[in-house]
């Protein structure tokens, strides 16, 4: 029987790679992001002065707000600095989606490989990669013009200074002093930057799965579908422990949740339909993977109640539901998406 270790080791090694990849991009987003937003600063230290300086005659309204040239500044301002950003986090995605089906492609082959460690060299001799067209269809979803690229690049900048103004002047009609009112526009401020690692992290981690999706249909022989792989320890969620080791046909794409760590093992034929000899213990490595509810019963108790949290392991306890039924209906809900 295949030992299914090398094929599990090489999809750990990948993921962390490309986990490693993403954070450094994120970092220099986070970077950029925070010199614009220290730039913003004195705005809203100006607005701030004029706001404390009108509501010593009395209660701010909205109108006198809306008024204020430093209040139509700062908007201006965060227009200008948050499109500059998205201008650069939009050329940065793109780049990411790029390296992203380039390490999935290497990445199908090496995983096929390792499923069929006896026929490695015929393998990659054989392998067909994925057409050009293929890849530039891939990376239609952030490239420039794309609606991505443009809520990156055209309306993130905007978007961010709506959302200042709404709360900044829902405070002021709230009653609420200067000093709290511009701090919670500076923390509005940060919307835009959450959103858009959060687009980002999703393009990539995309691009990268149907590249590799991509890559196995191309050659059809080798590729049968997939078992989904999920990262088993506390810190993995309940829903996708629930899918590690289910199968899922050659034509359905792994369809996690944001910042997810779960990627599809590929299921290869045996060596008696490749070759026409019997072997014994002839079961594809991706086929030997545990449920996730056999993996979870083996627990420790302080373990499954990290996972399921405490008011779902006291349910889980006291047989209020049954993990292997929260599993069809993971899987029912999964399907319909």
């Amino acid at each position: 029987m295949p030992d299914p270790s090398p094929v599990l080791e090489y999809a750990e090694q990948a993921r962390a790679r490309l986990l490693s990849g993403e954070r450094s991009r994120a970092a220099r987003l986070i970077n950029i992001y925070g010199q614009a937003y220290q730039r913003l600063q004195a705005h809203v230290e100006r607005l701030q002065s004029k706001m404390i300086a009108e509501s010593e005659t009395g209660q701010l309204t909205k109108r006198q707000i809306q008024g204020m040239d430093a209040y139509k500044e700062l908007l201006r301002q965060i227009k200008v600095e948050i499109d500059r950003f998205g201008q650069y986090a939009g050329e940065e995605m793109s780049q990411a989606a790029r390296d992203a089906i380039e390490n999935a492609q290497r990445d199908a082959l090496r995983e096929i490989q390792l499923s069929l460690p006896r026929l490695a060299e015929g393998i990659r001799k054989a392998w067909r990669i994925l057409p050009a067209q293929a890849v530039e269809t891939l990376l239609g979803m952030t490239e420039p013009g794309s609606p991505l690229r443009d809520n990156m690049e055209i309306e993130l900048g905007p978007g961010v200074a709506e959302q200042v103004s709404d709360r900044l002047l829902e405070n002021v009609a709230l009653g609420k002093n200067p000093r709290t009112t511009a701090a919670a526009v500076r923390r509005e401020m940060g919307v835009g930057l959450t959103w858009a690692l959060r687009t980002f992290r999703t393009a990539q981690l995309w691009s990268y799965r149907v590249a590799k999706h991509s890559a196995w249909a191309e050659n059809p022989r080798l590729y049968k579908g997939w078992v989904w792989h999920a990262k088993l320890d506390s810190s993995t969620c309940a829903a996708c422990i629930t899918l590690n080791g289910t199968r899922h046909g050659p034509d359905e794409i792994l369809n996690d949740h944001h910042n997810g760590r779960c990627s599809p093992l590929p299921i290869t034929p045996t060596y008696s339909e490749l070759l026409g000899v019997d072997i014994e213990g002839d079961v594809p490595p991706a086929l030997q993977i545990p449920s996730g509810a056999d993996w979870f019963d083996k627990q420790s108790a302080s373990v499954q109640r990290e996972i399921l949290g405490k008011a779902g392991y006291r349910a889980w306890r006291d047989e209020a539901f049954s993990y292997r039924t929260w599993w069809a209906n993971t899987m029912t809900a999964f399907m319909v998406q």
